[in-house]
């Protein structure tokens, strides 16, 4: 991996802010960060290789120190959490995973992990469970019910959810989860920690601040983006500070 310098991270934002969170984004990140490797190679990464790229690039982007928010599940209060990238950091599974059976009842499965392109289509999902649905279509390589050909609708729910479990088993980085207590009804919360949307808002924020302080340099002393992104941050904050902004 490359070192990223802010004119390149300031191009993966523009490239991939169309698309918001969704998978486009971060994959615009890791292919300004891998240039080495095809938007095809990073495409079929699985979920959990991309996120274990994505969790060292926040770790060379920001540091290993990270701040989240999230909500009590019972009362819906602010819940605030200091973490490192190595409370993140599980094996990300075998490099390559063939087709994994499983079977119940009279019903017989095969599928596959789940990989970056396979998230591109949900963005179009109208709720959770459509999404949930359009993946494991994709990721269903055969399905039977008494040796012929069953349909996805058909599969037991049970079977579904053992599909799903074992992926989580066989590539757990895909699928960190956090245990937030609440101090205003100690209740316990867990919730799916989604590395792709966190590092892609940080960015975001990022983003913003620095062309802000772009325009701002820029209009105060005739500076070009190119010199003003040569400075330092601390230096450029110093400006910032002795223009009251």
């Amino acid at each position: 991996m490359l070192d990223l310098d802010e004119i390149d991270l300031l191009t993966a934002w523009e490239r991939g802010r169309a698309h918001g969170v969704s998978a486009r984004g971060p994959m615009a990140l890791l292919a300004a960060a891998y240039p080495e490797q095809s938007a095809a190679s990073l495409g079929q990464l699985t979920i959990g290789q991309r996120d274990s790229l994505l969790l060292a690039l926040r770790e060379q982007l920001f540091g290993a120190r990270m701040h989240g928010l999230s909500n009590c599940a019972e009362c819906n209060e602010t819940l605030s959490v200091d973490l490192d990238v190595e409370d993140f950091r599980l094996s990300a599974g075998a490099s390559s995973v063939g087709p994994v059976a499983l079977e119940e009842d009279d019903y017989a499965v095969s599928f596959r992990l789940p990989n970056s392109a396979d998230l591109l289509p949900l963005a179009d999902a109208g709720s959770v469970s459509e999404g949930r649905l359009m993946l494991l279509e994709r990721l269903l390589i055969t399905a039977t019910h008494n040796g012929s050909p069953a349909c996805l609708d058909e599969i037991p729910e049970g079977l579904l959810s053992r599909v799903e479990s074992r992926m989580a088993e066989i590539e757990p980085q895909a699928y960190v989860r956090l245990n937030f207590d609440c101090d205003a009804c100690h209740c316990r919360t867990v919730t799916l920690f989604d590395i792709a949307s966190f590092l892609w808002t940080e960015v975001e924020v990022w983003a913003v601040r620095t062309l802000r302080e772009i325009h701002e340099l820029a209009r105060a002393y005739g500076w070009s983006e190119a010199e003003i992104l040569r400075l330092s941050p601390w230096r450029r904050r110093c400006y910032m500070e002795l223009l009251g902004v």
